[in-house]
């Protein structure tokens, strides 16, 4: 079952200058009602599907307008992150806009977190840190922003964003976009 994506605010309107890089912006406060209950019945549904997934991964990513993007894979075993892959693309290389892949570092233990921000990529997060991010990143004034959560079925957040809907070009959508989750390692 996956939630609907619920969006506050009004239409997109555009956004100065890219911010795809981080969680928080300079209009952080408090979560909206509904977007907690949300993300309370999130964290409610992963508490009780996480016994069933004790290894898992996931693909979290971000995608530029200008034809480049990151993928950060990550594994969990037993709630201890203990791999973390990264890699990008850049550029279409055929009419059907597909993307060739370059992993960048592969991290393992010891060295799961080894890499800081400026290497690129994403934390190694387990899931209930994902979520504390997604709170994060919604604690948003909802009159200057459209907040949108989605999450699969065990609880995940496969969408959790703002966009400014003011004032803004390109790459403006700002939060945590996980692609794929499985409850098993990841595929080497």
């Amino acid at each position: 079952m996956k939630a609907a994506a619920l969006l506050v605010a009004a239409a997109l309107a555009g956004c100065g200058a890219s911010q795809a890089g981080g969680d928080a912006g300079s209009d952080a406060g408090v979560l909206p009602p509904a977007l907690k209950a949300q993300l309370d019945s999130a964290a409610a549904t992963w508490a009780a599907a996480r016994s069933s997934c004790a290894v898992y991964s996931y693909d979290r990513r971000f995608y530029s307008v200008f034809s480049s993007g990151t993928s950060t894979q990550v594994e969990v075993q037993n709630d201890t992150p203990t791999q973390r892959r990264f890699a990008t693309f850049m550029g279409v290389t055929d009419a059907d806009v597909t993307r060739t892949w370059m992993v960048v570092w592969d991290e393992i233990p010891p060295l799961v977190g080894y890499h800081d921000a400026q290497s690129g990529g994403y934390p190694a997060s387990t899931v209930e840190q994902l979520l504390a991010a997604c709170a994060t990143v919604l604690a948003r004034d909802p009159a200057q922003n459209t907040l949108s959560l989605e999450t699969d079925g065990r609880g995940v957040p496969t969408s959790c964003t703002y966009r400014p809907t003011t004032g803004c070009v390109d790459d403006c959508t700002v939060g945590i976009t996980v692609v794929s989750f499985d409850c098993a390692p990841l595929a080497n």
